[in-house]
């Protein structure tokens, strides 16, 4: 494990549906939060798009490093 490591995972969600993927997400990042010690976790959301889906992007951060084990996990 590298302490500098970090996971970026980006995916789209139809305009509509942004408010409901979001609350998942963010329920999610507390659970594993709470499972990890030091997991940082992060959403954006692409500012400048236009149209019917959004880019919203997951940022991991972990001082003691992020293990395959998990990156699987974030993944999945």
């Amino acid at each position: 494990m590298t302490a500098s490591r970090r996971l970026f995972i980006y995916f789209r969600v139809q305009r509509e549906s942004e408010a409901a993927a979001t609350a998942i997400v963010r329920e999610l990042h507390s659970a594993w939060a709470g499972a990890m010690s030091g997991l940082q976790c992060e959403l954006l959301r692409r500012a400048d798009e236009a149209g019917p889906a959004v880019t919203l992007m997951e940022i991991y951060t972990c001082s003691s490093g992020i293990g395959t084990d998990w990156q699987r996990r974030i993944e999945s």
